[in-house]
């Protein structure tokens, strides 16, 4: 009786092993199977304006790569009348949106990159002198001690002039009508340096005049809003 009892006990032992295995068996092939069927992770797509160069690229190789990414657009619109023969050569002077090729220094200097760089997420060019211009043509950062190179001067102007538009829209005071006179002449050097004498011509007179009192600066205000109208053109609307 013993012995049977013995008996009996092995076989239900081996019976739950056995029940056991095949369960573990199981889940392992489930397992597996999931496995099997989970997708590759692919990598998430570079930045927009990712520029990949190679360390040891040829100068005109990496001018041909980071043109690539820069912005150079000729903006099209009609041809917007002046009240002055002399502002007539501000919307040709304005009619690209460009983020200039800006070759690395031969010299380093310390503390400062020796190349431009574009931002791989939003475009913005970066340069050398610590100038950022974005996709829009427009030099968004611009450091107290710097001057611009002349393809960068085009892009600082567009900010200046609108800066100085709105400037020109706030309450007349004597203290504003003398900060606008310092900007103006600011806004004449980068003026010269594109060539646009005649314009020059006219901010000097603007600056004769625009301290005198309220009606001077509604006036000299006129001007300024034209003129920005005419360097910000891509961005005014036809029938404004």
């Amino acid at each position: 009786m013993r012995k049977r009892n013995v008996v009996l006990s092995l076989i239900i032992t081996t019976f739950v092993i056995s029940v056991g295995v095949f369960a573990v068996s199981s889940v392992l092939q489930n397992v597996e199977a999931e496995e099997q069927n989970i997708p590759d992770i692919v990598p998430a797509n570079e930045p927009p304006y990712q520029v990949n160069i190679d360390e040891n690229i040829t100068p005109s190789q990496y001018e041909e790569e980071m043109r690539k990414s820069l912005v150079y657009e000729k903006v099209e619109k009609p041809k917007i009348p002046v009240s002055d023969i002399r502002l007539d050569k501000i919307q040709a002077a304005f009619s690209v949106i460009e983020q200039p090729f800006e070759k690395p220094l031969e010299k380093p200097r310390k503390n400062r990159p020796d190349k431009m760089t574009i931002d791989p997420f939003n475009g913005d060019a970066k340069y050398t002198n610590g100038i950022v211009i974005n996709r829009e043509g427009r030099a968004i950062k611009i450091p107290d001690d710097v001057s611009p190179s002349r393809g960068q001067i085009a892009p600082v102007v567009r900010v200046m002039t609108a800066d100085l538009a709105a400037m020109m829209q706030q309450p007349y005071t004597t203290q504003l009508a003398y900060d606008v006179m310092k900007k103006i002449t600011e806004l004449q050097k980068y003026m010269d340096a594109l060539d646009l004498t005649e314009v020059t011509g006219i901010l000097v007179e603007v600056n004769t005049y625009i301290t005198d009192n309220k009606a001077s600066f509604t006036k000299a205000s006129k001007v300024i809003q034209e003129v920005n109208k005419l360097v910000n053109f891509d961005k005014m609307e036809e029938d404004s």
